[in-house]
């Protein structure tokens, strides 16, 4: 081969190498977020995402004195912590940034029929914005029954995003005060027709909207479920099976847990009782409990919480309250 040739292969190879090197998203800069809690990486194309640590796996039982010590491997495909003894690449820490947002999208409209979200993080991350859109289709399209086939799930699919796109941020309203006026409120009444009381005269405080505790605490103290658990040092894992599975949470565990509410925010706990045993089980499982692996069917709180992410202390801790009992006892 003449020098030529040479040269012109070789830079075929270079301009090959650079396109190949465009398209892998690389990192410029990564840092740790203290107040938020956040890894927030700026990749080289200029886009940025973020991620809580305790959501990966290799990073859940550091410090945050550890996440912050995040490092960019040398190609920047990458990131690394030295003191976990973690490297973790860029497109996979994507992947789990998505995930998180799904759970933010998919939380607020289930507990609060909050279409406008999945605009927001969309602005806020425009190289997701298609992944969000499709995510928030699939959510509603899932409430309006399961399509026959994979290929018709696909079509259903792009219909509603079609329909969100037209008009469906306005049914979506519509529907989210639907569904409000709709809540447990009619029981309530129902049974005080009767001539029964509650306890605590819990329905002269109630909001309409809300008949679950979640609900109750969030008109009561005017913060978000996500603030109400993190406040009080419940989390999310113990929280979420306590709302789905209360007949199956351990006794001290509820003790515990309705303490924590009836001391900070002043409530009664037979009030606060009576409204978690009419909870019930969710119709519908937030995102975060399928990043956590959560099991099929209704496992033992003890299995829960040995199979969840949660730092060996907080396990330790919420594993000893469950074994002051049998976990399947029911309350």
């Amino acid at each position: 081969m003449d020098n030529k040739t040479f040269d012109e292969q070789f830079e075929k190879a270079r301009r090959s190498a650079e396109a190949a090197g465009a398209a892998q998203p690389r990192a410029q800069s990564a840092r740790y977020d203290r107040e938020n809690g956040l890894i927030v990486v700026h990749l080289q194309n200029g886009e940025i995402f973020c991620f809580s640590p305790s959501t990966v796996e290799e990073l859940a039982q550091g410090s945050a004195d550890e996440s912050a010590q995040v490092e960019i491997s040398p190609s920047g495909d990458g990131l690394h912590w030295q003191a976990l003894n973690a490297d973790i690449g860029v497109i996979a820490l994507q992947r789990i940034a998505l995930e998180e947002l799904y759970a933010r999208i998919e939380t607020a409209w289930v507990e609060q029929r909050d279409y406008r979200l999945t605009d927001q993080l969309a602005a806020q991350f425009p190289q997701f914005k298609d992944d969000l859109h499709d995510f928030f289709a699939l959510l509603i399209d899932g409430e309006l029954g399961d399509p026959p086939s994979p290929s018709a799930a696909a079509e259903s699919i792009e219909r509603t995003k079609q329909w969100l796109k037209a008009e469906g941020f306005e049914q979506s309203k519509r529907l989210a005060k639907t569904t409000q006026q709709e809540s447990g409120v009619t029981a309530i009444q129902s049974e005080n027709a009767a001539g029964k009381s509650t306890p605590d005269d819990l329905v002269k405080d109630i909001d309409d909207d809300n008949s679950d505790l979640m609900g109750m605490l969030r008109d009561h103290t005017g913060l978000s479920s996500e603030q109400i658990t993190e406040e009080n040092e419940i989390p999310d894992v113990v929280m979420v099976y306590f709302e789905d599975h209360y007949v199956y949470t351990p006794v001290p565990v509820v003790e515990e847990i309705l303490d924590r509410f009836s001391i900070r925010y002043g409530l009664g706990k037979n009030r606060l009782r009576w409204v978690a045993s009419r909870g019930g089980h969710t119709a519908q499982k937030v995102a975060a409990l399928r990043i956590s692996s959560y099991p099929l069917g209704v496992p033992s709180f003890v299995e829960m919480i040995k199979q969840s992410k949660l730092k060996k202390s907080e396990k330790d801790y919420w594993l000893a309250l469950a074994e002051k009992e049998n976990s399947d006892e029911k309350i």
